[in-house]
């Protein structure tokens, strides 16, 4: 817009113009409304009753553009009608997205300067002062239309985080109630959280660490989450809520899901993302499946924040020996004594060490030479020597105290080096 004011026959012209669109008001409103609403024939979930809020706010917003220019106001503004609010939170509750609504407007001003076109070609006046007066009111109304667009979208966004916000509120108190064991209707929880109680679910706590008071990472998460439920052939998204700025717990709904079957596909989803662990319950039915898993989740939680040199990403309850090393983990001094106990000098924090370690553990699990050698990559007769060495040090047969053993091994698995024994060669550790 030129700072210099119109001259007095253009200004009159521009008056004309406005008089004229004025007087047939309702029909350029109704026109701009359905060219306004044909940009949202492909969002879901907008109702006839919306186009008819549409129609309204358009003939407010004519009104107020037809009185600033009558005026000679400038197009920038610091509101929007009151009908075009409602419209607004009306569509934000729809979930239709911003995008759409600034599109919206643009082609609300392409209508209407087509409209303004027609009713300048209209003038009894030159050619040059209809030039003039169809600049102006192009420009006026395009300045408009952004100005409106960029306070509507602010508008859209804050009705969207005021929703947002009051639907996690929801959310929480009703997961809440579940996780404290009381009475939760599930037509109730279906409602809020768009998760049916009566179905199988797997609670998974996922986290990131060393953020300190950085930012907000939990979008991040949501995202991982999401591609936690695709590796694992969950059919819906899972119910996330947030613990902290670097924590979100989920839950994963499928009377099918399984992540001991799923867990080379969750680890390479790990893989991708190198600064998100993981802890996955097990699965359990209802309300009570609910509760019960995400409090396994939890517990494989705590355990890495008191043995932080867990060396596992993932963590699953379901893996063998798992949830008796998370509890384990509540005494770690205790454990720590039991495993030296329980090990002897394989509980020594060594290369040697770790390597039988190892060896033993997979051997346990397998009860074949064969099957170790392939999963380690070693030689069958390599082996066989150190299991033949752990038998004599022990001076029993490995199936003695084979319980004890195998778990005291599944503890250095999964803790690693916090139930170790230092040793004077430990600095050669691979720790």
């Amino acid at each position: 817009m030129p700072d210099t004011p119109l001259p007095e026959a253009a200004r009159a012209a521009v008056l004309e113009v406005v008089d004229r669109l004025a007087a047939r008001q309702p029909d350029v409103g109704v026109e701009l409304a359905r060219s306004a609403s044909a940009r949202f024939e492909p969002v879901d979930g907008v109702p006839e009753a919306t186009h008819a809020l549409l129609e309204g706010a358009t003939r407010h917003s004519l009104d107020d553009i037809f009185d600033r220019l009558r005026r000679d106001c400038p197009p920038e503004h610091d509101g929007i009608p009151a009908e075009a609010v409602i419209y607004v939170r009306e569509l934000a509750q729809r979930g239709v997205p911003t995008i759409w609504l600034r599109r919206a407007y643009q082609v609300a001003a392409d209508e209407m300067v087509s409209v303004v076109f027609a009713e300048v070609e209209g003038l009894e006046a030159s050619g040059d002062l209809k030039l003039q007066v169809f600049r102006h009111l192009a420009r006026w109304l395009h300045t408009y239309a952004d100005c409106a667009s960029l306070l509507v979208a602010d508008l859209h966004q804050t009705v969207l985080v005021d929703l947002a916000e009051r639907h996690s509120s929801e959310v929480l108190a009703q997961v809440h109630l579940v996780m404290k064991g009381e009475e939760v209707d599930p037509e109730a929880f279906l409602a809020v959280t768009g998760h049916e109680l009566a179905h199988t679910h797997l609670g998974v706590v996922l986290w990131l660490e060393d953020i300190g008071h950085g930012p907000d990472r939990t979008g991040l998460l949501r995202e991982v989450a999401a591609e936690v439920a695709e590796a694992m052939a969950c059919p819906e998204a899972p119910l996330t809520v947030q613990s902290g700025r670097s924590e979100l717990l989920a839950w994963y709904t499928d009377d099918g899901c399984d992540p001991v079957r799923h867990e080379a596909a969750v680890r390479d989803v790990l893989d991708r993302r190198a600064d998100v662990r993981l802890a996955i319950g097990s699965p359990g039915a209802g309300g009570e499946g609910f509760r019960r898993s995400m409090e396994q989740a939890r517990s494989l939680r705590h355990l890495v924040r008191v043995a932080p040199s867990v060396p596992h990403r993932a963590l699953f309850h379901s893996e063998a020996g798992v949830a008796l090393v998370a509890m384990l983990a509540q005494d770690l001094p205790a454990a720590r004594r039991w495993v030296g106990n329980t090990l002897g000098s394989l509980a020594d924090d060594s290369e040697t060490a770790r390597r039988t370690r190892e060896t033993l553990r997979v051997y346990l699990r397998t009860n074949s030479y064969v099957e170790t050698a392939e999963q380690l990559q070693l030689h069958r007769n390599t082996v066989k020597y150190r299991l033949t060495k752990v038998a004599a040090e022990r001076g029993r047969e490995l199936t003695e105290g084979r319980l004890d053993l195998e778990l005291a091994l599944q503890a250095c698995h999964v803790l690693g080096d916090i139930v170790l024994r230092r040793t004077p060669d430990a600095g050669a550790s691979t720790r």
